[in-house]
């Protein structure tokens, strides 16, 4: 993918209000998947203490805990708030046509409180596989079915879609 020859389209002020939502959201999930991994990094160091004689290990294991807390926030923070950062200031999105290979809608729980609806897409010049989508968009998008769609250049975040005859 040449992207001097890539013709990239303003944002629009609703495409902006996607964008920061999802930037929201998405600063939800880092402080949640922060918390988990604390929490886990915590247990596994206490398990450590308790479990073990020598000091001299200890230090070892600590470093070695930071450190994975420290690679877990930094590849959370680039591949989800970074990304979308950019997209703030450089306000740009691109059109491309692709098909839908499959479809892939879940609940993770009997309350229907965290529902995941995904699209997985053909390969396309832009990399992007697969999309996250709202239901009602989700149930709207057939199967098999060629797709105008509309995302952020960095982070990739949808915007919207036409289906194609």
């Amino acid at each position: 993918m040449n992207s001097s020859k890539i013709n990239y389209l303003p944002l629009t002020p609703e495409d902006l209000i996607v964008l920061e939502d999802t930037m929201y959201e998405r600063v939800a999930q880092f402080k949640r998947r922060m918390l988990f991994a604390t929490v886990f990094c915590c247990i596994g160091f206490a398990h450590t203490l308790v479990t073990t004689d020598s000091h001299k290990t200890i230090d070892t294991v600590l470093v070695t805990i930071l450190a994975l807390l420290a690679g877990i926030a930094g590849l959370s923070w680039y591949t989800w708030i970074y990304k979308i950062n950019k997209d703030m200031r450089e306000q740009q999105k691109v059109t491309f046509t692709t098909k839908v290979t499959d479809k892939k809608g879940r609940s993770s729980s009997s309350r229907n409180f965290n529902k995941e609806y995904s699209i997985i897409l053909s390969d396309n010049d832009f990399y992007v596989s697969y999309l996250d989508l709202e239901e009602e968009v989700y149930n709207q998008i057939p199967l098999f079915a060629t797709i105008s769609i509309i995302v952020t250049r960095r982070s990739r975040t949808f915007l919207s879609c036409d289906i194609e005859p």
